[in-house]
């Protein structure tokens, strides 16, 4: 290499990935890696697209590249980034995190899955992929991901995906589908906290804390808390938010409480050490909507903590899903065959990091990404701070 080109965050950590190709190669894996991922920055995905941009910036990746024979075709940026095994991508992804991650006690990690709607291969027989994703809400990362070929699936994906990522000292949320037993054993077991979802496929457990929090805090029907909570040196926490905005009105009022002995299964779930109520109540104009949530919980009965756990959940659907399906288009991706669809989702998500990570400028990250392609020095700021 030469001696005065720059070295970039992606060759430092990207740089050991197991090449997929026979010994006939032509171009460097690390430079076609490198400006794929440059490509994904600046909202192109398309194979024929991406040769094309990397073509006409063949002048400015020689600034970090060694490109022996040019830019490659789109068949071969096709053919390579298909074949590379998503697993030596996602140990890459995972040291580039650790690095760049810096860990906060009390940190929520929210957990939740997506599908990518057209990554479905009929040929090959496949059916859409179904990628779970972990989100660190003050770091504002995706820490990795996990493929699941279902939904139903991410009961045994999850604990694995746990056991990729640090989370010592955070607090990690996840909805009903990965409520389960085994789920808190591995959490608690990573020093970790849980608030986790409720819903009916929990049975017992659900139709009891429904039943108090319905008894307790929606209609009185009892004097349980006035009674009860204090002889049992229990106290109910509660905290309401009013957000206002756009014609309408939300009003969320949170109750948790760690008066949870009473409870058939409470030895089941490892370090189970409260309930929690979210009461949701939405107002527009004259129109008025109201949702309850449940939840079980291993932090203590404090409401402004399960309002932080809760609303920090959302942060995966809103910051992460959200920005896939409309930034990025991903459910409109056509990239299906081999690996290809779970690394193309790998490389957004490692781009969304990147693009997160710049606090320089207030813009979105669309026009983040605008600013990619028309700017170079801003694409060189991106790769190399």
């Amino acid at each position: 290499m030469a001696g005065d080109r720059m070295t970039t965050k992606i060759e430092e950590y990207f740089g050991e990935i197991e090449d997929p190709r026979a010994d006939n190669k032509r171009h460097k894996l690390i430079d076609i890696i490198f400006m794929t991922i440059c490509a994904v920055l600046c909202g192109i995905e398309d194979w024929d697209e991406i040769a094309f941009y990397c073509q006409k910036r063949e002048k400015w990746f020689s600034n970090f590249l060694e490109l022996p024979h040019g830019v490659p075709s789109k068949d071969t940026f096709r053919r390579v980034i298909q074949r590379i095994r998503p697993e030596e991508f996602q140990k890459c992804f995972l040291k580039w995190v650790e690095a760049v991650r810096v860990m906060t006690k009390g940190e929520i990690v929210a957990i939740d899955g997506k599908r990518v709607k057209r990554s479905y291969n009929k040929v090959e027989g496949k059916a859409a992929i179904h990628l779970i994703s972990a989100w660190a809400s003050e770091n504002k990362l995706v820490l990795a991901q996990i493929k699941t070929e279902e939904k139903s699936n991410e009961i045994t994906a999850i604990p694995e995906l746990l056991r990729m990522i640090a989370i010592e000292g955070c607090i990690v949320t996840i909805d009903a589908m990965g409520t389960q037993k085994e789920i808190t054993k591995e959490i608690v077991g990573h020093n970790a906290d849980y608030v986790l979802a409720l819903k009916g496929n929990q049975g017992t457990l659900h139709d009891e804390v429904v039943e108090f929090f319905d008894k307790e805090v929606i209609n009185k029907s009892d004097k349980l808390l006035e009674q009860d909570l204090a002889k049992h040196g229990c106290i109910m926490d509660h905290l309401r938010t009013i957000d206002k905005g756009h014609g309408r009105i939300e009003i969320r009022d949170y109750y948790i409480t760690d008066y949870v002995s009473w409870l058939s299964q409470k030895d089941d779930w490892t370090k189970l050490q409260a309930i929690g109520m979210v009461k949701s109540e939405r107002i527009i104009g004259d129109e008025k909507s109201i949702e309850y949530r449940h939840f079980i919980a291993s932090i203590g009965p404090d409401a402004k903590e399960f309002e932080r756990a809760v609303r920090g959940h959302w942060g995966v659907e809103n910051k992460v899903h959200w920005v896939l399906d409309v930034t990025y288009n991903e459910d409109g991706s056509r990239i299906r065959k081999d690996y290809g669809a779970e690394n193309m989702a790998l490389l957004r998500r490692l781009t969304m990091n990147l693009l997160r990570k710049d606090d320089t400028k207030y813009m979105s990250l669309k026009k983040k990404r605008l600013n990619c392609m028309i700017d170079e020095e801003y694409l060189k700021y991106i790769l190399f701070e």
